[in-house]
């Protein structure tokens, strides 16, 4: 099974060892905020929860550390991410299940009571067909929730004009491949047209002064230089991203980014 699923590849990354860093990184910046959302939307300590696109496996070993009768199905396309969930799962002594699958495909029904799908629809060329066979895949009375960006909501103050720029280039490779950085603020309306209801969305905010200029750029930022082509008659990317350390460290700037969350709640009477 190829291991990309729409515009994220590890494998593609110059360096996979280092992206695997800022994914951890990333999972581990403020689990507790997280989880309060988790709760927020509906996780109970008695679910069966499916984690999905769950990368290395810590938020699938921070959902199992919250429950208390449920389980944490993890699943994902990419084989060393899986093999460091797996890893992790049993380091910490985990009983989390992890798998090989699809989220356009997946081998499920009627099966899961909460699905928390992070960072993953903005990578989609077809949010509504992962839709649909995540609802599949959830009981009646289950919880679909979806975390993911929106670059709009993304910022350094003062303005950087090489962040920006950035950005916008991140923006538009992405969305030549098929994803979308803007996804959050759609989620909500993509899912009422899919025939969602129930909805709930709120929003994480995230800034350098809760974390640090240098951990907020490495997670929001550094691996944008990575992912995007270098176009011809443009700043390189990686040229971008040292103007954007550098011009940070001149002067006092600070970074804010909200990531949005999106919930639906499967009807009791759906099949």
């Amino acid at each position: 099974m190829n291991a990309q699923l729409g515009t994220y590849a590890l494998d593609s990354m110059s360096s996979p060892e280092q992206e695997m860093v800022r994914l951890k990184k990333q999972a581990e910046l403020l689990p507790k905020i997280e989880l309060r959302a988790l709760v927020e939307h509906g996780l109970k300590k008695n679910m069966q929860v499916l984690d999905a696109a769950c990368g290395p496996g810590l938020t699938a070993c921070m959902i199992d550390d919250y429950l208390d009768t449920g389980s944490v199905t993890g699943i994902d396309l990419n084989p060393t991410l899986l093999k460091e969930a797996e890893k992790l799962a049993w380091k910490k002594r985990k009983r989390i299940r992890f798998e090989s699958a699809n989220v356009y495909f997946l081998p499920y029904e009627n099966q899961f009571d909460y699905i928390y799908c992070r960072f993953l629809f903005q990578h989609l060329e077809s949010p509504e067909k992962a839709l649909q066979s995540l609802w599949k895949a959830l009981k009646p009375g289950g919880i679909l929730h979806i975390l993911d960006v929106n670059d709009d909501w993304l910022f350094l103050e003062p303005e950087v004009s090489a962040f920006t720029r950035l950005s916008n280039l991140a923006a538009k490779h992405q969305s030549r491949k098929g994803g979308n950085r803007y996804i959050g603020k759609e989620l909500r309306n993509i899912m009422v047209k899919e025939g969602f209801g129930d909805l709930f969305t709120s929003v994480i905010s995230v800034s350098s002064d809760m974390v640090g200029m240098d951990t907020f750029l490495n997670i929001t930022t550094s691996f944008k230089a990575e992912i995007i082509d270098p176009e011809p008659n443009q700043p390189h990317p990686q040229q971008l991203l040292k103007e954007i350390k550098e011009e940070v460290a001149k002067r006092d700037t600070y970074g804010m980014v909200g990531v949005f969350n999106v919930s639906a709640r499967k009807s009791l009477t759906s099949k």
